[in-house]
């Protein structure tokens, strides 16, 4: 999808370290319009940095870029403070690239809110995780069928979101959903769905390892009476990684389901417990 229309040429750029007392601050920001950084604060288990983009969304033309960097030792969540949108474009596209690295033990935290494409948007995303293997690690991204309280649903002419991880150096992770809104939505009614809203999260963390009671609780997520759909599979090799993927009939219902999850894996990655609405203190 080429970017015809001049748009913003945006960044995000921050690097987290660890300071003399082992607490957690940003070394390095560099941010660029339309990105804009809040005031970081301590949310009780990790630094909280919430991205927020002054124009509220992508616009045809804009080509935007997301670095973050996770360093030793460091406890860093990455959130919004409100969805984000594609907006309708004309005839062009936009196109958001994403790096995400954490090592040295790190705990990194990703969890926006979620995308909703409006009619007629070209949008591409490419999101590409490098981490260490003593690392924790919860990379979420959630997807709306469109503006649903205005009755639009899978009008979007072309959406590509593209994840790639890495653990040591290895790839363990390329996946791809691409489509129109009429493929996706018709791939949804097959499945019963007349909306579907996609919740994905990457887990990565070594306490995983030793015990699978989490494994069984995540499965029992899936109740699809309910109108959920929810499965987990390990990801490559013997890496202490597994994704995490759900789709739900409405907004309210992927919202429980990811948050459930999130206290599933609390007990191994103590940070998902944190309630990410709390005022900053």
């Amino acid at each position: 999808m080429p970017v015809s229309t001049p748009g913003l040429q945006g960044h995000f750029r921050i690097t987290a370290a660890c300071d003399s007392d082992g607490r957690t601050y940003l070394a390095r920001q560099d941010v660029r319009s339309p990105w804009h950084l809040s005031k970081p604060y301590w949310n009780g288990d990790a630094l909280t940095v919430q991205v927020i983009n002054a124009t509220a969304g992508m616009l045809e033309g804009d080509d935007l870029e997301l670095r973050v960097e996770a360093g030793p030792d460091t406890r860093l969540c990455i959130t919004s403070p409100s969805a984000s949108r594609a907006y309708t474009m004309r005839g062009g596209s936009a196109v958001c690239r994403q790096w995400f690295t954490a090592g040295g033990g790190a705990a990194l935290d990703v969890f926006p809110e979620p995308l909703f494409p409006h009619a007629r948007t070209r949008y591409r995303q490419e999101t590409v995780c490098s981490l260490t293997r003593d690392c924790q690690v919860f990379l979420a991204e959630q997807i709306a069928p469109g503006r649903a309280a205005r009755g639009e649903t899978w009008a979007w002419e072309r959406l590509d979101i593209l994840t790639e991880v890495r653990m040591d150096g290895k790839l363990i992770l390329a996946e791809r959903l691409a489509g129109s809104g009429a493929e996706l939505g018709a791939l949804a009614a097959r499945h019963g769905f007349t909306e579907a809203w996609f919740g994905t999260a990457v887990i990565a963390a070594p306490d995983l390892q030793n015990d699978e009671g989490w494994l069984a609780a995540l499965r029992e997520l899936h109740q699809p009476r309910s109108g959920v759909w929810a499965g987990v599979s390990r990801l490559t090799g013997a890496a202490p990684a597994w994704i995490f993927k759900t789709t739900a009939a409405t907004a309210p219902l992927l919202r429980e389901t990811m948050r459930s999850a999130r206290s599933i894996l609390s007990p191994a990655i103590p940070m998902l417990g944190a309630d990410l609405r709390k005022s900053p203190q």
